[in-house]
């Protein structure tokens, strides 16, 4: 009821549009997540200058699972990269085999992706940075009842990047990567649609 009296709703994904549609009889405008309202170069300058890792490496970023350890451990031996793992599973933690990173803060969590040279995740936000900072990554799905696939889901399917879903027990192909050339304008579309919609919500309520 309190959101009828709302003269605009946003969302991030489709299925939040689909959500207040069919159960609210509400109309919600899709735009992306606000990390991507930021462009590469705003993200860069947040990050400082200096590397926070010197070796070149893969980045971790999940929310404990050892079918992401297990995939970023192949691309670490094809490429021959250093395993960096910024996580908050105690399991993961003690693991000798990476460089685990606790208590990272904005400006090292965002340079961690930046220089990453690949990215393996079950986070939206992982797989946001990764696509932000044009990297080549991969993400799992988080178990089946997780409301934060609904997330990941629509955020590659905008951006046609559904190869890059991960699941265990099924191989990787290496060989192939992620062309930003068809990805960027897709990104600069959308972001240019967003802000026009907060422009213009703004602007109503002058």
């Amino acid at each position: 009821n309190l959101l009828k009296h709302f003269n605009n709703i946003s969302v991030r994904e489709r299925q939040g549009e689909n959500i207040l549609k069919q159960q609210l009889g509400l109309f919600g405008e899709v735009v992306l997540d606000p990390v991507f309202l930021l462009n590469k170069e705003n993200w860069m300058a947040l990050a400082g200058k200096k590397r926070k890792v010197k070796d070149k490496y893969i980045l971790i970023y999940s929310f404990g699972s050892k079918n992401i350890q297990n995939t970023a451990e192949k691309i670490a031996k094809e490429y021959n990269l250093k395993i960096v793992n910024v996580s908050f599973a105690f399991k993961e933690i003690f693991n000798k085999k990476y460089k685990t990173l606790l208590s990272v803060g904005p400006e090292e969590f965002v340079n961690l992706f930046m220089h990453a040279e690949y990215v393996v995740t079950n986070s939206f936000h992982g797989t946001s940075f990764s696509i932000l900072f044009n990297k080549q990554f991969y993400t799992e799905l988080l178990g089946n009842n997780s409301d934060v696939n609904s997330r990941l889901i629509n955020i590659l399917e905008l951006f046609k990047l559904q190869d890059r879903f991960i699941k265990e027990g099924e191989d990787i192909d290496l060989s192939r990567s992620i062309d930003y050339e068809k990805i960027n304008p897709i990104l600069e579309r959308e972001r240019i649609k967003s802000l026009e919609y907060i422009q213009r919500v703004l602007n109503e309520q002058n």
